[in-house]
């Protein structure tokens, strides 16, 4: 009967201890967009985060780009965001004047995050204070990403920098004529708005600054910021004409295009591609094939560069979070474990701490170390980073792409759409 006590005994208290365990346990949700790629190694480190802080839960939400920004607009507006989310360098603004970011500052004061990182995030003036909404996860820029071998096999030379968008179309033609493989998918650089933000920038403007990008402030821009709409209509008359003529893929091919794995230059039916540097891991993953990273063309009347150097992502905390202590624990475990980093091998981009960058030079596979070369190279044709978007930048992009794609099918003429872009722009700006 002792016996039997004893043992009840013992059950009751491992049960007690395992619930208490539990109870005390705290979880916190991290969301994030991506490639399949970049969900694994999320969430192997994750797992070590958890290992290293069995006192914390991590519940992962992760999405394509598109499905990701959906999620967290209708979680934004019942308050209800994750706590930990990744953020991009053009969107985060509107969170900040939402008032839906924590702000990191106390814990960067406090050590909890490490001050190596104050410099390498971004950065907002509040009320003559510096308030910080988000730990840089990695730089990147955007480059042209080929396949060398098709090339070859087309009778063309690789990329030199320096190359401008006339030798990339005349090599494009090169390619279609000689294979039976197109040169790219339909855009001309990406296939989004970025890709005529770049020329904007190497005409000496900007989509929303105009020329001079110290002038104002996000919060106080009116209207579209160049004057010349035929800037709008050159890079689209060269895009136009790379598809009319059979070079790039034709639209309905490319439009099913959704993220990395699926790229035409992945698959095999295009020989280039645009992504930004830190896609190139999963790209060549995707090819299962070596892929060679360059800088985007140059314009020939080019009066600035257009390429720059940005934060790849941001992780944030969000204001709603119920335990931001435990979100701000796993942002400095993300960027500072030099482990964790051995998993996440810069796919988010080139580290931003020096510490991680020496541990993983010596470990990078041939693919990470173009990622790492690349950043190098795109410094000496850098100019200097362009201001973050206004909070309306996702009504931009929409409208920019219906009316790209309008283009695409001869539904409008490319001077119609300049014309309608700029009015569609200002309206929204209007709205505010």
């Amino acid at each position: 009967m002792k016996k039997k006590s004893f043992v009840l005994w013992v059950t009751i208290s491992l049960v007690l201890m395992f619930s208490i365990s539990v109870m005390a346990q705290t979880t916190i949700s991290v969301a994030w967009w991506g490639s399949q790629d970049r969900h694994n190694r999320t969430l192997e480190v994750i797992e070590m985060f958890e290992e290293e802080y069995p006192d914390i839960n991590v519940e992962p939400e992760f999405l394509g780009f598109d499905g990701y920004w959906e999620k967290m607009a209708a979680q934004a507006a019942g308050r209800n965001l994750p706590d930990v989310m990744q953020h991009g360098y053009g969107l985060i603004p509107q969170y900040i004047e939402a008032d839906l970011l924590l702000d990191l500052a106390p814990y960067v004061e406090s050590g909890e995050i490490s001050r190596e990182y104050i410099d390498d995030t971004i950065v907002y003036q509040n009320n003559g204070s510096e308030s910080m909404y988000g730990v840089n996860l990695g730089y990147n820029a955007i480059g042209l990403v080929y396949d060398p071998a098709m090339l070859e096999e087309a009778g063309v030379e690789d990329f030199e920098p320096g190359y401008t968008y006339q030798d990339l179309m005349e090599k494009s033609r090169k390619i279609a004529n000689n294979t039976d493989f197109y040169a790219k998918s339909s855009y001309l650089l990406l296939d989004n708005i970025d890709g005529f933000c770049t020329f904007l920038r190497q005409n000496g403007t900007d989509l929303y600054y105009g020329e001079d990008f110290a002038s104002k402030t996000f919060q106080e821009i009116e209207e579209i910021g160049y004057d010349d709409d035929q800037l709008f209509v050159k890079f689209h008359e060269m895009e136009l004409e790379m598809v009319e003529a059979g070079a790039f893929a034709p639209i309905d091919r490319s439009s099913e295009v959704t993220n990395v794995e699926e790229d035409l230059l992945a698959s095999g039916e295009a020989a280039m591609s645009a992504i930004w540097s830190n896609q190139l891991v999963a790209m060549e993953r995707a090819a299962d094939r070596p892929l060679n990273l360059t800088i985007l063309p140059k314009y020939k009347d080019q009066v600035a560069e257009g390429l720059f150097l940005q934060p790849s992502q941001y992780f944030s905390v969000a204001s709603n979070s119920e335990n931001p202590d435990a979100a701000v624990k796993f942002i400095n475990f993300f960027v500072d474990n030099v482990e964790a980093n051995k998993v996440l091998m810069g796919e988010r981009g080139v580290p931003a701490s020096a510490k991680v960058r020496d541990a993983l030079i010596p470990l990078l596979d041939d693919t990470t170390a173009k990622t790492f070369d690349y950043i190098d190279l795109a410094v000496e044709h850098s100019g200097p980073i362009a201001p973050p978007y206004p909070e309306v930048h996702n009504q931009t992009m929409q409208e920019y792409d219906n009316l790209r794609e309008m283009m695409f099918y001869g539904l409008i003429t490319p001077e119609e759409a300049a014309r309608q872009f700029r009015q569609k722009v200002n309206q929204i700006l209007a709205n505010r």
